[in-house]
């Protein structure tokens, strides 16, 4: 499979991108490996560390209309084990992250159908649910700042109420 096409149009032209054997490389200080194909199946190890162009790359992806799924960069090593649980709190990590939530939303991908699709192929909905309630802990946490005598939260008030509702969310696409 060529794995050029899968380059943003928007980056052709740029010498950052280069394709391995199986893998599509993006330069920044050293190559990062940003894209997989292993039996016909499209992995894109999404890496926050390149967010702009790994919007560019989802984008790109879903305009031709690709079915890809996401993964943790940790697992383009080969000699890492393949995780379902560390692929999961990764999808929700990356949604967690008000930067790249707010960009996603604006090309208008849908990343928990994204999600939803994974699990159907690769998990188990019971490991999805046990997944999230961990991560919904983590994302309500709150301390409470003796100084100005106030409760603080690790995330913003729009990622809270995200996560609230996320888990109707996600039955509604599994449904579907």
């Amino acid at each position: 499979m060529d794995l050029n096409k899968f380059i943003p149009n928007k980056f052709r032209h740029l010498p950052n991108w280069s394709c391995g054997k199986n893998f599509l490389l993006f330069r920044k200080i050293h190559n990062i490996p940003v894209l997989k194909v292993e039996d016909d199946i499209v992995y894109v190890f999404l890496d926050l560390r390149i967010r702009k162009e790994m919007v560019a790359l989802i984008n790109h992806l879903d305009e031709l209309d690709v079915e890809f799924y996401f993964t943790h960069p940790d697992f383009s090593n080969p000699g890492e084990e393949w995780n379902e649980k560390e692929v999961i709190l990764h999808y929700f990590r990356c949604w967690s992250d008000s930067k790249f939530h707010k960009e996603v939303r604006k090309i208008e991908f849908d990343f928990i159908k994204n999600l939803s699709n994974w699990v159907r192929d690769f998990s188990s909905f019971e490991l999805l649910k046990l997944t999230y309630d961990e991560f919904l802990k983590v994302v309500n946490k709150k301390w409470h700042d003796y100084y100005a005598q106030k409760d603080v939260w690790d995330y913003s008030e729009y990622i809270r109420e995200e996560f609230r509702t996320l888990w109707r969310e996600i039955q509604i696409n599994n449904i579907l």
